[in-house]
């Protein structure tokens, strides 16, 4: 997907739309979509179609293309800022694309992936707990995890922030040493690695920003109000 200078592109997934940001305005593309991811080095944009395949948008054809081997078992995909794409399958595994082809990565039932701009790889196991890759194993978060009832999603802006939906449906941020409630209960969550601003896909399905200075969730203007998953580059 092309770039454009000072503007966030937003993924809001129902059947697949792409939006800007400052322009507000939300374009229906074919196909349906499980999951969605973009890419921090490119702008890409990836799906797991409804066949639980994963496909990469096309901004020349408009269509999504098939990318990687045809597993017809992927769940949910992330990108690192190198382009490497991650899957979690439908069996809870973690696969790695290597020219093509899904390399497993051992040692853990997982849910989702998250990759920090940093390049840093993590993911929650099937409790709600939070491990990090280091060396091809995963090693659990010990300061993250520590006095926590368990995660329903974590995504982080670098190696010490960190933002999660608990599984009490709280929104917290962590700092590097303890977590702080913030407003909301969002549905789903997602972090800008360039700006490190925070959005989400809200209880009534629009999706919204969060202002740190304010406090408080600001619904994106003209959103619609049918939405599952976003994602922004």
């Amino acid at each position: 997907m092309k770039k454009i200078q000072n503007t966030i592109i937003i993924l809001a997934l129902t059947l697949g739309i792409i939006g800007s940001a400052n322009s507000q305005a939300f374009v229906k593309v074919g196909g349906k979509a499980l999951d969605i991811a973009m890419s921090p080095k490119d702008g890409s944009v990836y799906v797991v179609n409804a066949s639980r395949n994963v496909k990469k948008y096309s901004s020349s054809t408009k269509k999504f293309q098939v990318f990687g081997t045809q597993a017809k078992n992927a769940k949910s995909i992330a990108v690192h800022p190198n382009g490497s794409v991650y899957m979690v399958s439908s069996g809870n595994e973690a696969f790695i694309d290597v020219k093509g082809k899904w390399i497993k990565i051992p040692g853990l039932k997982i849910d989702e992936i998250d990759i920090d701009k940093s390049g840093n790889v993590r993911a929650t196991d099937l409790a709600g707990k939070l491990y990090k890759l280091n060396g091809g194993k995963w090693q659990p978060i010990s300061n993250v995890n520590f006095n926590t009832t368990g995660f329903n999603q974590v995504v982080a802006l670098d190696s010490r922030i960190l933002f999660a939906r608990f599984k009490d449906n709280t929104f917290k941020t962590f700092n590097g040493s303890i977590w702080k409630t913030l407003n909301g209960k969002p549905l789903k969550i997602t972090v800008d690695d360039k700006t490190g601003k925070v959005y989400a896909v809200g209880r009534n399905k629009g999706i919204y920003q969060w202002f740190d200075n304010t406090q408080k969730w600001v619904l994106i203007k003209n959103t619609r109000k049918d939405l599952k998953d976003v994602a922004v580059n």
